[in-house]
């Protein structure tokens, strides 16, 4: 009898272990999970999330999972490639600790690609994979979390969901002040270095209007840069979007030519920053970010 208490103790109390490619899925899986779960995140805004080299660590940590969160939509493919090569066969792709973040959202930029066309540069199949820089999305992002979690554990079902209400009324109110900083800048046209930004763009009702790159993942040539120059002066375009990570040469000389005020944000939190901390610091950094552009600071 006592060794049944404690292995019931054991499996009640026992965290569980989550692995997410991206630091906001994994900050938003810490909100929902609180005190029942432990978070290694594999990423961060300091790099290009399509890209990251994989580790052994990594691999580690994937065997040891519970749950694992990719971005997917064709995002994240080393996070996916890790997890098939983890001999974990509770997190794989079907299983109920592979938690699929993007369900219910609306993906934008779903390509209509016809059979035997080319394609040029990064596309992604499936649309658009960075979706969760929307915090209207985040909302359902951190509903879908709490539905995978209670499929992993069922006795904590009402403490997820709990969690998952006192965040969604932490992002409304985030939102309506957000709505509210930014009105008097919705239907502003934009330019993107890469296509990062048409959830951010959607949400706050900016309209981007041309990328920097030739096609996703594609550096421009001399002639699209000339192309962007009488664009951006045509069409008065006051900022350009851009991560860290990004070459900084083209930017230069269309803020050199144009006059255009290149806005640096990350597409996701870095833990080590603290303005950048977690989800909510991103969002909030990357809008205050933008409005001082606009606004010549």
């Amino acid at each position: 009898m006592i060794i049944a208490f404690l292995i019931s103790y054991f499996l009640i109390s026992k965290e569980i272990q989550i692995v997410s490619s991206t630091c906001s899925l994994g900050d938003i899986a810490k909100k929902i999970g609180g005190e029942k779960v432990k978070v290694v995140t594999l990423s961060d805004g300091r790099f290009d999330l399509h890209f990251v080299e994989p580790r052994p660590s990594m691999l580690m940590h994937i065997r040891k999972a519970d749950a694992v969160i990719p971005v997917g939509l064709g995002f994240d493919l080393w996070f996916i490639s890790l997890i098939n090569s983890a001999g974990n066969r509770k997190v794989i792709e079907g299983q109920k600790g592979h938690i699929i973040a993007y369900e219910g959202i609306n993906i934008l930029e779903v390509p209509e690609l016809k059979i035997g066309e080319p394609r040029i540069g990064d596309i992604h199949a499936e649309g658009n994979p960075h979706y969760w820089l929307s915090p209207e999305n985040a909302i359902k992002i951190a509903h879908n979390i709490a539905r995978g979690l209670k499929e992993i554990s069922p006795e904590n079902e009402e403490y997820f969901f709990e969690n998952a209400q006192k965040f969604t009324q932490r992002m409304n109110e985030l939102i309506e002040k957000i709505r509210s900083d930014f009105s008097k800048y919705e239907g502003i046209e934009a330019i993107g270095y890469h296509k990062s930004w048409p959830y951010l763009a959607d949400f706050l009702k900016i309209k981007m209007v041309e990328h920097v790159e030739i096609y996703p993942g594609i550096p421009p040539t001399s002639a699209h840069l000339s192309k962007l120059i009488s664009l951006i002066k045509e069409r008065k375009v006051r900022i350009l979007l851009y991560e860290p990570f990004r070459p900084k040469r083209e930017i230069k000389i269309l803020e050199e030519k144009t006059g255009i005020k290149g806005v640096e944000i990350p597409e996701d939190c870095i833990p080590e920053i603290q303005e950048l901390k977690d989800y909510e610091s991103l969002i909030k950094y990357n809008v205050s970010k933008i409005i001082s552009a606009l606004e010549g600071k």
